[in-house]
């Protein structure tokens, strides 16, 4: 990477071609570094990524000290910042992985926060393809997928409206959707 500092335009022309073929993987929240929320502003060129997953752990969330929907505000407005970025540059992926401890309420129900997530969500037009990845604690130690079911199908027919039509399956030990927004 010290190469990257030989030139001005040695940097420009690396960065470009880092964010538009890189894979960014970005935590919510993360015991080793400070929120992503605090520092979303900050990640320079944000504007030009290209394929971004952003996970949301719970588990993390509550042992960092988080309520539910303290942690379900922080989700929206991660989610919203990507969906607000510029609608004229196509972007090729997002992934936004949800990793469900004990409730699904506070980021996938009926509640006001969970609304404005789902509504988040259904802004993500400006990739290629999204996807929404549900996983929950009792999937993960082998259970089946029950608890997140209604959850799951609710959102899906939901983002439909925005999204275009989605692709259901199971994916890794998780509930995925999958949508094309780009080719509607």
């Amino acid at each position: 990477m010290a190469i990257l500092n030989v030139s001005k335009s040695t940097y420009e022309e690396a960065k470009t071609f880092l964010y538009r073929h890189g894979h960014f993987r970005l935590n919510a929240l993360s015991a080793s570094s400070p929120p992503l929320h605090e520092n979303v502003e900050n990640i320079q060129d944000m504007k030009m990524l290209q394929d971004i997953t952003i996970r949301l752990d719970f588990g993390t969330a509550f042992s960092l000290g988080y309520d539910k929907f303290e942690f379900a505000g922080v989700a929206t407005m991660l989610i919203d910042r990507f969906a607000r970025l510029d609608p004229g540059v196509q972007r090729k992926r997002c992934v936004v992985e949800i990793e469900l401890v004990l409730d699904a309420e506070c980021l996938l129900g009926h509640c006001n926060p969970a609304g404005h997530f789902k509504d988040a969500l259904g802004r993500l037009t400006g990739f290629k393809t999204v996807k929404v990845k549900i996983g929950h604690l009792q999937m993960r130690l082998g259970g089946g997928p029950e608890y997140v079911m209604p959850f799951y199908h609710a959102l899906g027919k939901r983002l439909a409206r925005t999204l275009g039509k989605e692709q259901g399956r199971l994916e890794e030990r998780r509930l995925c959707l999958m949508y094309h927004p780009r080719r509607r």
